[in-house]
Order: C-alpha cells, then structure tokens, then sequence
C-alpha cells in the first residue's frame, strides 16, 4: 500500500476507547508475530501481579517492521529518547 492510499476505518464506540497496557509481549511463529498488550492490575499476596490480556494483534513478518519502522520515526519526531519523557 502506497502513502497516498486513504483508509476509510469504521469502528464501534467501544473500540473508539482503546485500551490501555502498561506491558507488551512478542512471539514469532513462522511469518507471523504475535503482540500481546497487557494490562497489570494490583499485586496479590504471594508477591505476583495479577494481569489481564488488554489485546492481542497478529502481524504479519514485514507488518511488524514496517510498525518499529513507523515508532521508531515517531519517537525521534517526537524527541522520545529514554522510556522516562
């Protein structure tokens, strides 16, 4: 897909809302990688966290580039240099 196509993305309230992760997590299968979003909650007595899958999204090989390419342009536009700003 070429920088001049235009996508016409539709989308229910709910997913307008997003959803938030404070970790995320990659696995690579062949040419897909899989990104889980997580979301922590609070700690339980054992000294574990509890969590919960905010989101799961399948990517193919060249996808998931082609994404670090784009964060990695964003970040440097945006003067994001250390996980801190």
């Amino acid at each position: 897909m070429d920088e001049k196509t235009t996508i016409n993305i539709d989308h229910d309230p709910q997913t307008r809302k997003g959803v938030f992760a404070d970790i995320t997590m990659a696995r690579t299968d062949g040419g897909v990688t899989r990104l889980d979003f997580i979301q922590t909650d609070l700690p339980i007595p054992d000294g574990d966290i509890q969590a919960v899958l905010a989101a799961r999204v399948f990517l193919r090989n060249e996808s998931i580039v082609a994404l670090r390419d784009m964060l990695n342009d964003h970040l440097k536009t945006a003067g994001i240099e250390k996980a801190d700003e």
